[in-house]
């Protein structure tokens, strides 16, 4: 097996960071961002709690009852904060339409789920959910790549990226719980043995396992959090000590100073890329270069005689003919290509795919798996388009998708046409309007009571 250097005291140097952290280290910028990235993710949690997996997931935990600590978006009822942390990251992830990470992984949903829910348990003001949420995100994302990023994890261990990011939750929940030292070492050891992700998720037919490992990963963390607020031990040495998660994660791959490069300046989430398409982020930087022609040209759709998409053997590997649609390509790429958007009702109504064309311009799509595009290590998620017609190729420029952090995520104004879109037909347009308010001020808010008041239904 493989095995990482020592590293000796990193987790104390970790636990000292976390307990360290302030609103007043952020950047303007970071802190913009951050806001954006939550707005974002409430939005897909709004939207994932009237999606199965949020259903059963809200009715599972409801079940359980308990201290009325948290919210439950979504639904009428307040849970345990590990419990509203579980159901919210599962409805957050219900659909493909949260944020992603440079890291290989859905960060956002794990780290807002979590924070929300630690933040109520104990009455923070905005600025220190705003704080957890970056935090999270810094512990998380360095801890994956710091084991030797999601490819290699799921390679020798066949598990998800999610896992790490429960240690991420633990970092949030730890600094809202405002744990002392040795609490937040145990909080962290914890989460870890709270949590576990094997990839057989992306088998299976209906979204639901693998929308419930994000909301895991955030039960993890703040269960974690909680347990040793009550005075409940664990490893103090949980990544360094033998068997510790250092080892326990060890790859090929494997860098423990990594975990502390940049950490106080240079802010992971700030690597965050939005959604615009309802879909595998694969998908997306395809779709747009499609949509992009189609746009720019005259095209008869009936007419094409093929389309041919070149992406990186990794992500042609994740949509190439899936039993999902939401992640298959040949599925979303038609269906958008016809209707001209691929939002969620689009990508979740099976009659999408047999509307006029669909089938037809389907069976034209292929996948090119590009050698170039192997050479780009991080995950950058570019791709092109060609459209062969009449003899003519159109072909799209290798382009970024829309909403990539290279290409500073979306506006405000388009993640607030998101999440009106996602909200206002779930809770109304009073609540849709109350609740960018609200996240645009968090800085500037002392209780996030009116923003849980907002994010449940009112009958």
């Amino acid at each position: 097996m493989t095995t990482m250097p020592a590293a000796e005291g990193a987790t104390e140097m970790l636990a000292r960071y976390i307990r360290a952290a302030r609103f007043s280290d952020l950047p303007d910028s970071v802190v913009d961002y951050t806001k954006r990235v939550i707005l974002d993710t409430l939005g897909c949690m709004v939207l994932g709690s009237t999606m199965d997996p949020g259903q059963v997931m809200r009715y599972y935990a409801s079940a359980q009852g308990g201290a009325p600590d948290a919210t439950v978006i979504g639904g009428r009822t307040r849970l345990p904060a590990p419990l509203a942390a579980l159901v919210n990251g599962t409805s957050g992830h219900a659909d493909e339409l949260d944020a992603v990470h440079r890291t290989h992984g859905h960060h956002a949903v794990v780290a807002v789920s979590a924070a929300l829910a630690a933040a109520e348990s104990v009455n923070a003001t905005g600025r220190d959910f705003v704080t957890a949420v970056a935090l999270s995100f810094d512990v998380g994302t360095r801890l994956l790549t710091a084991v030797g990023g999601r490819e290699a994890l799921q390679a020798a261990y066949h598990t998800h990226s999610s896992a790490p990011f429960a240690i991420g939750a633990a970092a949030a929940a730890s600094r809202l719980l405002e744990l002392e030292l040795d609490q937040t070492r145990y909080a962290l050891a914890l989460a870890a043995y709270n949590v576990f992700s094997p990839m057989a998720f992306m088998d299976e037919r209906h979204h639901m396992t693998k929308a419930m490992t994000h909301g895991q990963a955030a039960f993890a963390g703040v269960t974690g959090a909680k347990l040793a607020s009550f005075g409940f031990e664990s490893s103090d040495r949980i990544l360094e000590a033998r068997d510790g998660l250092f080892e326990a994660w060890a790859t090929p791959r494997s860098n423990p100073a990594v975990l502390f490069d940049g950490l106080g300046s240079r802010f992971a989430v700030v690597d965050t890329a939005f959604k615009v398409f309802s879909a595998g982020y694969p998908i997306h930087a395809p779709l747009a270069g499609a949509l992009s022609l189609l746009e720019s040209n005259t095209v008869d759709l009936s007419a094409i005689d093929r389309v041919l998409v070149g992406m990186s053997t990794r992500n042609a590997a994740i949509v190439d003919e899936r039993d999902m649609p939401s992640i298959t390509l040949q599925d979303m790429m038609s269906v958008g290509m016809v209707f001209g958007r691929l939002g969620f009702g689009e990508a979740h109504d099976p009659a999408s795919l047999d509307a006029p064309g669909v089938k037809e311009l389907r069976r034209k799509i292929k996948i090119v798996r590009d050698p170039a595009l192997d050479r780009d290590t991080d995950r950058r998620d570019v791709a092109w388009v060609e459209i062969d017609i009449d003899g003519t190729t159109l072909r799209s420029p290798t382009e970024l998708p829309p909403g990539h952090w290279e290409r500073g995520g979306l506006p405000w104004a388009d993640v607030e046409t998101k999440f009106t879109s996602l909200c206002e037909p779930r809770l109304g347009g009073h609540a849709a309007s109350g609740i960018i308010s609200i996240v645009r001020d968090l800085d500037r808010i002392d209780s996030l009571d009116s923003l849980a008041t907002l994010l449940t239904p009112a009958s």
